[in-house]
């Protein structure tokens, strides 16, 4: 056809999105954190991870995947965040779960006993004749919940009783006493 030129339209392609794993520490995850991500090629990203976050939260990156073409869009990342483990608190969701020990007068007579909590240590009053295992539930000492930080969940403290490894005579002649009485 003489006389007609032809165009080409390049379909707008959006560009493709990746994946990455992040770990952060239960302080962090509490807090929030920054992280600056590295990639082989030199290219660095700044990285804000919002208080609250969980193991499986997902945070999206909009715009740093690779680059689309024919006028498309860059992909996205998409980080996928792990909690590492605590040796003082296992998380449920929002909630925090702790074990506190005390001794045997304090878990007869009852008394109060000092509980860390994630960011402060807390007094926790033990009534007389508290068993041992019993657990206490201390509203909105846990985390943050992630679509609303201000809010946090719970932190449930069970409590043990420590008794003595030895006792002296005297003590065991004590709780001899104690026993026939009881």
């Amino acid at each position: 056809m003489k006389g007609q030129q032809s165009y080409y339209h390049v379909q707008p392609r959006h560009g493709g999105d990746f994946e990455h794993s992040l770990q952060v520490t239960l302080h962090e995850a509490y807090h929030g954190t920054k992280r600056l991500l590295e990639w082989d090629y030199g290219r660095k990203i700044d990285v804000k991870i919002p208080p609250g976050v969980n193991t499986g939260s997902r945070i999206r990156l909009k715009g740093q995947g690779s680059a689309g073409s024919g006028e498309g869009q860059s992909g996205n990342i998409y980080l996928t965040i792990k909690v590492l483990p605590n040796k003082r608190f296992l998380r449920d969701n929002d909630d925090l779960k702790t074990t506190v020990s005390t001794d045997l007068f304090t878990m007869l007579l009852g008394g109060k006993i000092s509980v860390p909590s994630i960011d402060r240590t807390v007094n926790l009053a033990i009534p007389p004749g508290t068993q041992n295992g019993r657990v206490f539930r201390l509203p909105g000492l846990g985390m943050p919940k992630i679509k609303h930080p201000e809010q946090r969940g719970d932190l449930y403290v069970t409590v043990e009783t420590i008794l003595p490894d030895k006792l002296t005579t005297k003590e065991k002649v004590l709780v001899e006493q104690w026993k026939s009485i009881r």
